[in-house]
């Protein structure tokens, strides 16, 4: 899974000492250093360019990142299980806004007071943001937050991508309505197609 953010993984492998950047353009993060106005990698591995904050890191192949309590996760819905769903999770943004590759499996429980009979909140195959509630064996995800829930949706009934309108989910291929937990970014992050075919 990917995730669009400002800047993004090169896939250019540098050695340390190798010129990166300069100065006048980033700020020296992670494994660089600014050796009179040109940013050199103290690392083997590749370069990250943090548009948002300008700044320039390098990720080393040893790095691991461990997503804990607190941080927002990325992932797919691939199973339902008595309210219970299971989330296939490809990517989470630590609270320093890092985002990160990971494969994990988190688990969402619907709210007290949630009809089962009532249209669900969230189905298989949606792709969500979350936020970790709890990390252990498991992880417990929660999407109540106005930012967290659902930012892509398929038609149950075409697998069309499901348009926002207003409050629901509209297909423009049927005209077919669903409900969602929808995020209030629905739509505007972008996600590969080759996944979007789960029934």
């Amino acid at each position: 899974m990917q995730v669009k953010r400002d800047g993004g993984l090169d896939n250019n492998f540098v050695l340390p000492g190798d010129e990166i950047g300069i100065a006048e353009e980033y700020l020296p993060g992670r494994n660089v250093a600014d050796q009179d106005g040109k940013l050199m990698s103290l690392a083997f591995g590749n370069v990250f360019r943090d548009e948002r904050r300008l700044v320039l890191s390098v990720r080393t192949t040893k790095e691991k990142h461990r997503a804990r309590t607190g941080d927002i996760v990325y992932g797919q819905v691939v199973k339902d299980d008595r309210g219970t769903q299971t989330v296939r999770v490809g990517a989470f943004e630590d609270r320093s806004g890092m985002l990160y590759e990971i494969d994990m499996t988190g688990l969402i429980r619907q709210p007290r007071g949630h009809n089962p009979d009532s249209a669900p909140i969230i189905k298989i195959g949606d792709y969500i943001r979350a936020k970790i509630t709890r990390d252990g064996d498991y992880y417990d995800l929660g999407i109540m937050s106005p930012n967290l829930g659902v930012i892509i949706a398929f038609c149950s009934l075409c697998r069309t991508r499901l348009m926002r309108d207003q409050a629901v989910l509209k297909c423009p291929n049927c005209d077919h309505v669903e409900r969602r937990k929808i995020a209030s970014d629905y739509g505007e992050v972008y996600l590969p197609p080759e996944r979007n075919d789960l029934k």
